[in-house]
């Protein structure tokens, strides 16, 4: 019997927005750092995304059980050889950044989830069919949203991302996803919905509390 994670995970890095038109670079991520770190705490990173800043995770390979080189999918083999060292026959890729909504403005949600698309289609082409992973469609441009799942269909995704609660401003069963469901249906893709929340969330950091917990989960419960 094979074995699959349908839920594993990719640190997105520099080379997800390496696939954004040049007319899309203004609104590539950035990465930078805290101006003056505080020595007693963790080092910290973040994405600079449409001047705001959202929490790039800086991970220990001792407390991961991973390396850099496959959680940011630098090197496919690599992540390949952990799978056979864990008895895992195909991984389904979900996204870190994605989960939360980092921006209101539909020009850049489109462009930063179509670099990612191709990216991680790019990457999962070269695993031989072991890593599979959900497409993240740009909703709040529903034209481009079904271009993308389209997309995906074609580049080995075998499913599509949805959040639980308000994503383009509407929650799931709103008649505006009615063409996003009726066109994943025809493709036969899943609509996979994930932890996180399709509201923006401009927080520079990702700290555990009640509210968090009940936005980024909660949402999840209530969109099946």
């Amino acid at each position: 019997m094979r074995i699959i994670d349908a839920d594993t995970h990719i640190d997105e890095t520099e080379g997800t927005w390496e696939y954004m038109g040049e007319g899309e670079l203004p609104f590539k991520p950035a990465t930078t750092y805290p101006s003056n770190p505080d020595p007693s705490l963790p080092p910290a990173r973040y994405w600079m995304i449409d001047g705001k800043r959202q929490i790039r995770f800086i991970r220990s390979d001792q407390d991961s059980g991973t390396t850099v080189e496959a959680r940011e999918l630098l090197d496919v083999n690599a992540r390949l050889r952990h799978m056979d060292e864990l008895g895992t026959d195909i991984q389904v890729i979900y996204p870190t950044l994605f989960l939360m909504e980092s921006t209101e403005k539909p020009e850049i949600n489109a462009a930063m989830r179509r670099s990612y698309n191709r990216w991680l289609a790019d990457r999962c082409g070269k695993s031989g069919g072991r890593l599979r992973w959900v497409c993240m469609p740009p909703l709040q441009s529903m034209d481009q949203a079904l271009a993308e799942i389209r997309f995906a269909k074609e580049h080995g995704a075998c499913g599509v991302l949805k959040k639980g609660d308000r994503e383009a401003g509407k929650w799931p069963a709103d008649p505006y996803f009615a063409p996003f469901y009726e066109e994943a249906e025809r493709l036969d893709l899943p609509i996979c919905i994930h932890t996180g929340s399709g509201i923006p969330d401009f927080s520079p950091a990702r700290e555990f509390s009640h509210g968090q917990f009940m936005r980024t989960k909660a949402a999840a419960i209530n969109g099946v």
